[in-house]
C-alpha cells in the first residue's frame, strides 16, 4: 500500500511518541515501578494506564468512523479520568504494557487504511466539532503520551530532560510540519506545561509561532489560566498586542 505524504507524517509522529514512549518507561527505576499511585498523585503505571485508556476510547471512535456510526464525545473529563483511575490502579504491569501496545499497533493500522481525506479534511464530522480526524490521532497517540512522559520529569527534578525530550518531538519535528494547524496546537499545549511548571522562558518562546499559526488561539491566551504565570509579561503582551 503507497501512503500520502500525510499518511507517512502521521505515521512517523505516532511511532516517534511509542519509542519515547518506551524510552521513558525503560528509564524507571524499580521503585518508580512499585510505586502506588493515590488519586491526588499517580504513580507511572496510572499515567501510562490513562494514556491507554484515551487512545482506546479514539480508537473505538475510529473503528465507529469506519462503519459509518456517529461517536459520541465526553463532557466533562474529570469524572471519567477518576473512574479510569479506579478501575485501573490495581492492574498488573505487564497488562498495562500489552494494553499501550495493542493502543499503538491499532492506532497505526487505522492511519495506513483511512483514506487521506477522511482523516485530514475539516467539516467533514460535526460530531467531531468538524476538527479532522488527524487532530485526534495526534493529541491521543502523539501529543498526550509526550506530555506525561515530560511531566513524569519535571516531576523527578530533571526539567532539563523534559525540555529536550519535547524539543526534540514538538519543537524540532519536521513531519509535524505537515499539520500546521495541530503543530500549533501542539506548540501552544507545550507553551501551558512549561508555564504550570515554572518555565516561563520556554514558554515565551512558543507562542508566536503558535498565535501566527492559529490566530484563533490569541483571544484564548488571554484568559487560559494555564498562562497566568506569564500573561503580564513585556514579552507577552508585546505578541500578543502585535
Amino acid at each position: 500500500m503507497t501512503l500520502s505524504n500525510e499518511q507517512s507524517a502521521l505515521l512517523a509522529l505516532v511511532d516517534r511518541a511509542y519509542a519515547a514512549q518506551n524510552a521513558w518507561i525503560a528509564s524507571l527505576s524499580d521503585a518508580e515501578r512499585e510505586l502506588v499511585g493515590t488519586p491526588e498523585r499517580w504513580s507511572a503505571k496510572d499515567m501510562l494506564a490513562h494514556v491507554t485508556f484515551w487512545q482506546q476510547v479514539m480508537i473505538d471512535r475510529l473503528n465507529m468512523v469506519g462503519r459509518g456510526e456517529t461517536p459520541t464525545l465526553f463532557g466533562d473529563f474529570q469524572p471519567v479520568n477518576e473512574r479510569v483511575f479506579a478501575e485501573r490502579n490495581a492492574l498488573p504491569w505487564q497488562q498495562v504494557l500489552d494494553e499501550a501496545a495493542a493502543a499503538y499497533a491499532a492506532a497505526s493500522e487505522h492511519v495506513r487504511t483511512f483514506d487521506t481525506a477522511t482523516l485530514t479534511e475539516r467539516d467533514r464530522f460535526a460530531w467531531n466539532h468538524n476538527e479532522p480526524l488527524v487532530s485526534n490521532v495526534l493529541s491521543n497517540s502523539y501529543w498526550h503520551p509526550l506530555e506525561h512522559a515530560a511531566r513524569f520529569s519535571i516531576e523527578r527534578g530533571d526539567s532539563a530532560g523534559a525540555i529536550a525530550l519535547m524539543d526534540d518531538a514538538i519543537v524540532n519535528q519536521a513531519a509535524l510540519a505537515v499539520f500546521p494547524h495541530d503543530r500549533a496546537t501542539a506548540l501552544f499545549n507545550l507553551a501551558c506545561l512549561y508555564a504550570t511548571n515554572g518555565l516561563p522562558a520556554q514558554a515565551l518562546a512558543l507562542l508566536p509561532e503558535s498565535l501566527a499559526l492559529r490566530p484563533d488561539l490569541i483571544e484564548w491566551s488571554k484568559q487560559d489560566s494555564d498562562l497566568d504565570s506569564i500573561r503580564d509579561t513585556p514579552e507577552f503582551q508585546d505578541f500578543i498586542g502585535k
